[in-house]
């Protein structure tokens, strides 16, 4: 083995000079780093008044509206142009639902009856294809671009960067000193209705949603984060488990969840962990895990403590919220939603258009009849036809995750897919009674890490030139030998 390295680091010194460069984003890499950034930061702007349409809302359009279909067809034209389009099937059964859900669309389109809420509106078809569409986009985008792991790197880097940023700005959104200055920003630039009384109902009553466009939203954004941050400090090294950034993300991302005060961030989390147990591979250095678990504990306490001494109402709150006896379930998480004649499923009207149109929903034209609950909310729109197409995709997505999480032989890959696939297990057990986080444009980040891990598996499965090879999936690193082939990196052991 010491021969071997030896040998391939002799290659890599004997290179010129001018062959050796430094690793830095690709450029489909800077694309996708400046989408994530602009979508999980970027403000409203008024296009539809520049544009003359002043009976649709000032501010509902970002610039990762327009940049999102720029993306996707620009890699859709390069990839025709070199005559290789990558399509896996995850991608193929979402296009299915995307099919479907459109047909549905069109063809009750201005037929939907009063009862039921008439024509919703231009606008709100718009917001309810956004939503749906953005997923299927970048599938697409993340199978066909080319980059390499340190792209990924530094995508994950971006996502944590923006955790810390977002539970300052909630801090700063409850302090007396800067909350006036700054939720007068928020209000004017960042809620989608322009300052609605949505958003100082929810400040009035002690929580925040920051940049994110609800409460569940920002929840969820954090139990991603410290999921992708327990894989990296349990097994990875794409985050130095020493350094200080691995700190701040998880106190960030702890006293972020508590200070939106979600009930989906305390279930996620506890899902999260939950599952987390019984599918790692504890086998190998339990001890140095059970240490670090240990570790987190003690940091969580401590954090709490903070929070209880600056943020007293709010982690009161949170102290409510987060106990999950079985009783406390159906009462704190699912009677709001689902109780007969009561629950908010039944009063806007959503079981009704389930049950009387089964099979096929009433498309886009009753997304004002979608609820908490985004597999009703489904039904309502697809039907079970269309359900059925989602949740395939879902699965199929989460079971790739896991599969490559044990053929991948890169551990920090690995460690990262099987913590992406017990991700996609919380979000789609919260879509039950939530408006899942998968469907909100933050959700973008799971959908781009997603499918960036998945990306070497759909290159192997679908490129002429590989197939019938090794059933085990293209090294990461290969894609960086094929972007910088003057240098080879040495694959030594990865334990």
């Amino acid at each position: 083995m010491s021969t071997r390295v030896a040998v391939s680091v002799g290659r890599v010194l004997a290179c010129p000079a001018s062959a050796v460069r430094p690793v830095s984003l690709s450029a489909d890499g800077k694309l996708l780093v400046l989408l994530l950034a602009m979508t999980l930061v970027g403000p409203y702007f008024p296009l539809f008044t520049w544009l003359g349409l002043e009976g649709w809302a000032a501010r509902e359009v970002r610039a990762d509206n327009l940049l999102l279909p720029a993306l996707a067809a620009y890699v859709g034209v390069r990839s025709l142009a070199s005559g290789y389009v990558r399509a896996p099937l995850h991608l193929i059964l979402y296009g299915g639902f995307i099919a479907w859900l459109a047909l549905v669309t069109v063809v009750w389109y201005g037929r939907v009856p009063e009862a039921l809420g008439g024509h919703p509106g231009g606008l709100a078809l718009l917001q309810g294809a956004d939503a749906y569409v953005r997923p299927l986009l970048l599938m697409f985008i993340t199978a066909n671009v080319r980059v390499g792991r340190h792209d990924l790197l530094v995508i994950v880097r971006l996502v944590f960067v923006i955790a810390i940023l977002l539970t300052l700005i909630a801090a700063a959104q409850l302090m007396p000193s800067t909350g006036e200055y700054v939720n007068r920003i928020l209000a004017s630039h960042y809620d989608n209705a322009a300052g609605s009384k949505y958003f100082w109902g929810v400040l009035s009553g002690g929580r925040v949603a920051t940049l994110m466009p609800q409460l569940s939203t920002l929840g969820m954004y954090m139990v991603l984060v410290l999921g992708i941050l327990a894989a990296q400090l349990l097994r990875a090294r794409l985050v130095e488990p020493r350094s200080l950034l691995s700190f701040a993300v998880g106190a960030a991302a702890l006293i972020g969840g508590i200070l939106c005060g979600s009930k989906v961030f305390f279930a996620g989390l506890a899902l999260t962990a939950g599952l987390g147990v019984f599918a790692w591979p504890w086998a190998r250095r339990w001890g140095w895990k059970l240490h670090m678990l240990g570790s987190l504990l003690a940091v969580g306490v401590t954090l709490w403590m903070i929070v209880a001494i600056l943020f007293p109402t709010q982690a009161n709150t949170f102290a409510g919220r987060a106990p999950l006896t079985p009783g406390q379930i159906g009462t704190k998480y699912l009677a709001t939603r689902f109780k007969p004649e009561t629950g908010k499923v039944h009063r806007i009207g959503a079981v009704d258009v389930a049950t009387d149109y089964p099979l096929t929903g009433l498309g886009l034209n009753a997304v004002n009849r979608t609820t908490d609950s985004l597999l009703l909310g489904l039904g309502v729109m697809s039907g079970g036809t269309g359900t059925a197409f989602y949740l395939a995709t879902i699965c199929l997505i989460g079971w790739r995750l896991y599969s490559a999480s044990r053929d991948d032989p890169d551990p920090d890959l690995a460690s990262l897919a099987r913590m992406m696939a017990i991700l996609t297990v919380v979000f789609l057990a919260a879509a039950i009674g939530f408006h899942t986080f998968i469907q909100d444009r933050a959700g973008d980040a799971y959908w781009i890490i997603a499918g960036l891990l998945l990306g070497s598996l759909a290159f192997r499965e679908h490129n002429p030139l590989t197939a019938g090879r090794s059933p085990a999936p293209m090294h990461p690193l290969d894609l960086e030998d094929q972007l910088h082939p003057d240098i080879r990196v040495p694959r030594g052991r990865r334990d």
